[in-house]
């Protein structure tokens, strides 16, 4: 009997303790909290504005599981994670993205000159679509593999599930990259001007200066052609049309 209330009384104490920790961490996380969003000035932090959920707290971004696909050594996003990249065919996606990294490497072994040690840049990397076909040159001939894209959500996901090969970040819609001087001998991009309206020009210039002499650019634009066909078929719902706009 007094074995049985001994267990009664540590099994209510342990849960009473547990209770009491818990609370006391809530407290604890909720005060520090507190303390970071009072110590630091919004500026430095937010750079244009203080946003309006300066006050809630963000949660860890979620991910579905990545897929496994037999002849693939890295993981694909899932379909939500694409970033609107073939959401509804996974091998659609893996055999465009396959494409687009055979036209950049076709002109790197036209153009570039050398094979080994490459430190190459996917200017709009989304979730690793292109990039990620790079690997084996990763692998094989020591290619350092980089990526960049203005959206959050697709870097985490290749932090999360990439190999530490792929080194990326988030970037900005300032023409500003973290890298020195004559870093990269091949950049590349797919639709990224295409989406870009100001500061092409200062873009530019900052690839340039990231680019080793005698590296190598490539990046799609909408060509003449293309503008032509938007002036004169494209209708904006509820505008004049752009054939009405003046410069």
């Amino acid at each position: 009997m007094k074995e049985n209330i001994n267990s009664i009384l540590s099994n209510t104490l342990s849960r009473l303790l547990g209770r009491l920790l818990q609370r006391l961490e809530t407290r604890i996380v909720e005060r520090t909290l507190w303390m970071v969003r009072n110590e630091y000035t919004v500026m430095p932090r937010f750079g244009f504005h203080q946003p309006l959920d300066y006050y809630v707290d963000t949660p860890p971004c979620h991910f579905e599981p990545p897929l496994q696909i037999a002849g693939e050594d890295l993981p694909v996003p899932a379909s939500d994670d694409r970033m609107g990249y073939s959401p509804t065919d996974v091998q659609e996606y893996l055999h465009w993205g396959k494409d687009d990294k055979d036209l950049v490497k076709s002109q790197i072994d036209k153009h570039l000159g050398k094979t080994e040690g490459i430190a190459i840049l996917d200017f709009g990397c989304s979730p690793g679509r292109v990039l990620r076909h790079f690997y084996n040159e990763s692998k094989q001939s020591n290619w350092g593999l980089y990526g960049v894209d203005i959206q959050a959500r697709p870097i985490q996901w290749m932090r999360e599930f990439m190999p530490a090969e792929f080194c990326v970040y988030t970037g900005t819609t300032m023409p500003i990259l973290p890298f020195p001087d004559n870093h990269f001998d091949v950049i590349y991009g797919f639709s990224i001007f295409t989406h870009i309206k100001f500061n092409w020009d200062m873009w530019l210039l900052e690839l340039k200066r990231v680019l080793k002499p005698g590296g190598l650019l490539i990046q799609t634009i909408h060509t003449e052609n293309a503008w032509l066909f938007f002036t004169t078929t494209r209708v904006n719902p509820g505008c004049i049309s752009i054939t009405q706009q003046k410069c």
